[in-house]
């Protein structure tokens, strides 16, 4: 062990100093233990003024016919058809409406707008497929069948 190097094969060690190539430096001393924290008091935690003048935010509530426009718009679409689809569309112009005077008190104008477009598109697919089930009708009572009857 020496403060600078000797030699070829003599390392420099974390602790700065040089060691030849067969010594290996002495293990550090850990630190002592340090005496663990005493643990929190438990207890009530202690209370906190209430800011003068502060009030929660007040949010507008969503109009109740918004939110049955969307709800019957998706049924509409996933499984009812016309029968969802009509008073998706209703309750959906019914929202935008009411929404429209209230001037902010009321909320949902996407709800209603979201109700109104799933009911229209389910009514479309719903007088397509009618469409297309008369006409499958027509086109088939004309025909005299694979069996030729």
């Amino acid at each position: 062990m020496s403060d600078t190097s000797q030699g070829d094969g003599w390392w420099l060690a974390s602790d700065g100093k040089w060691y030849p190539p067969t010594s290996t430096p002495a293990p550090e001393m850990p630190p002592p233990p340090v005496a663990p924290l005493a643990p929190p008091a438990y207890g009530q935690a202690p209370a906190y003024a209430q800011t003068p003048g502060y009030m929660p935010a007040q949010v507008a509530p969503s109009s109740n016919e918004a939110i049955w426009s969307l709800v019957l718009g998706i049924l509409s679409i996933t499984c009812l058809g016309l029968i969802a689809g009509i008073p998706a569309v209703i309750l959906g112009s019914i929202a935008k409406r009411k929404i429209a005077e209230s001037g902010g008190v009321i909320r949902g104008q996407g709800l209603a707008t979201a109700g109104l477009v799933l009911g229209w598109v389910s009514i479309g697919f719903s007088v397509l497929a009618i469409l297309f089930i008369i006409l499958g009708a027509i086109a088939g009572s004309g025909s005299s069948g694979a069996l030729g009857l």
